[in-house]
């Protein structure tokens, strides 16, 4: 089961935010497509971290964008368990709505759209289940989403009250569209 957590803002100095992982190395993914599993290796987001603006979705919705890791509102971090995320939400309507449908538990998933790059990936074929296991080496990373249904169901996300003079001089550590990924990875299994 996952966990989200949250952290809230308002005009008494606090902010709305929300944190997580929206990916754990080395845990099997659900099965996808009814074809294959998926495993991300350690450091395989390390080249999006440096070079890629990610977005945070409501999930995967492109008109509610929660953050950007270009203007800080979004923070991603790989670390010893995965990719670790922190947005501050937006003081409107969006942001409002994804901090009580985090804290209350409705939402308590990530998931994240991306695209493998050339030898980005491996499959290799499990006869005793079979199935293939998609292990990601290098992933580009576009956005990060909370929601209810990710495809890795060990993924955290957390909403909290925080309070900005509190964290001052505090450094928080720092995923496209359902649909995308879906065709993304039926290309790449046809060999496209």
């Amino acid at each position: 089961m996952t966990q989200l957590e949250t952290r809230a803002t308002g005009d008494d100095g606090k902010k709305l935010q929300i944190s997580g992982y929206a990916a754990k190395f080395n845990t099997r993914s659900q099965l996808l497509y009814g074809e294959f599993y998926e495993v991300i290796s350690p450091g395989a987001f390390a080249r999006s971290l440096q070079d890629n603006t990610v977005k945070a979705l409501w999930n995967h919705n492109f008109d509610i964008v929660l953050g950007s890791t270009k203007s800080g509102t979004l923070r991603l971090a790989e670390d010893d368990i995965g990719l670790r995320m922190d947005v501050d939400l937006p003081d409107n309507e969006w942001g409002r709505f994804a901090f009580d449908a985090v804290q209350r538990g409705d939402v308590d998933g990530v998931s994240f759209g991306f695209s493998i790059p050339e030898g980005g990936s491996d499959f290799i074929y499990l006869p005793d289940e079979g199935y293939y296991l998609r292990t990601l080496i290098a992933i580009d990373l576009y956005e990060v989403s909370p929601t209810g249904f990710p495809a890795y169901r060990d993924t955290e996300l957390g909403a909290e009250q925080r309070n900005v003079q509190a964290d001052f001089g505090i450094q928080p550590v720092s995923a496209r569209n359902e649909e995308m990924r879906s065709l993304l990875c039926q290309i790449e299994l046809m060999g496209v």
